[in-house]
């Protein structure tokens, strides 16, 4: 039996596809704060390496340019850390917003799924009515023939 097409499905397939690119804006926003998570973990990493090579300095003859470029170099890393947890921090709102666009663009894509699927099972009962009722007037012109 040929499944007849519904007004809905045109709207369906907008509601998906504008579900699929907030998911899309979504993920790409995930990737940033991810990337930037990333970043404060190796700047801590290089710092506390840099802190273990000025440890290591300062035991036996002192090298003045050595602590120098070690300390320098740690300093560097802390404002790179720093630079990170900022923009880490500046994501947040843009990436909630993001996540609440996601949510909204399912949860019409979901509503229209749900209107289309109310029709079909309305669809479904009305023909069935139909049958019902066709059926009923057979048998009605049928119960006066064996009598």
């Amino acid at each position: 039996m040929n499944q007849p097409r519904y007004q809905l499905e045109a709207l369906l397939r907008v509601r998906r596809h504008a579900e699929l690119r907030q998911a899309v804006i979504t993920a790409a926003a995930e990737r940033r704060r991810i990337e930037t998570e990333e970043s404060i973990i190796a700047a801590g990493e290089r710092i506390e390496t840099a802190r273990a090579a000025l440890r290591g300095a300062l035991e036996g003859p002192l090298d003045a340019a050595l602590l120098r470029l070690t300390a320098q170099g740690a300093f560097v890393e802390e404002r790179r850390r720093r630079r990170s947890v900022q923009s880490l921090a500046s994501l947040a709102p843009s990436l909630q917003r993001a996540r609440t666009a996601l949510a909204d663009a399912s949860a019409q894509r979901k509503a229209v799924e749900l209107l289309r699927e109310r029709r079909r099972h309305e669809a479904a009962q009305r023909a069935e009515r139909k049958e019902q009722a066709a059926l009923d007037e057979i048998a009605a012109r049928c119960d006066g023939d064996f009598a």
